[in-house]
């Protein structure tokens, strides 16, 4: 007798119920997840735009501190050097034309383009057999 009690009680368990009644009979168990999840992103998403207003913000800040102070160059501009005997480009000038000697600055005019190239292609050359020759033969 109570086989065929738990042979109907596993029958009545499994039999298919209609879909509205085990639909209202179930908990609603998912409903609770799936609100704690929306609101875990509405969280997240409220952090990365308050992060991203910040970064903007401290960004114009500091291009407008950069736009009141002048830079540099702009403070060169604005003040020139009022005698060129004392404008220290003007110096080293003067201190590398007295250094280079006169007769390399000659060579260099008188020699064509044409010269120039053959002259280096035939260094290059010696550069070239000088490591050939250096090579242990295998």
């Amino acid at each position: 007798m109570e086989r065929q009690e738990a042979s109907v009680r596993i029958a009545d368990e499994c039999a298919p119920r209609e879909a509205t009644a085990s639909f209202l009979a179930r908990p609603a168990v998912g409903r609770d997840t799936i609100t704690l999840v929306k609101r875990s992103l509405a969280t997240l998403a409220g952090i990365v735009g308050i992060a991203a207003l910040g970064r903007l913000l401290t960004k114009r800040r500091a291009a407008r501190k950069t736009e009141e102070q002048p830079t540099q160059a702009e403070e060169a501009a604005v003040e020139p050097v009022a005698d060129p005997a004392t404008d220290p480009a003007e110096e080293l000038r003067r201190k590398l034309a007295a250094q280079r000697p006169p007769e390399a600055e000659a060579a260099v005019a008188s020699e064509t383009l044409e010269e120039r190239r053959a002259r280096v292609h035939a260094k290059a050359r010696e550069a070239m057999g000088a490591m050939n020759d250096d090579e242990p033969a295998a």
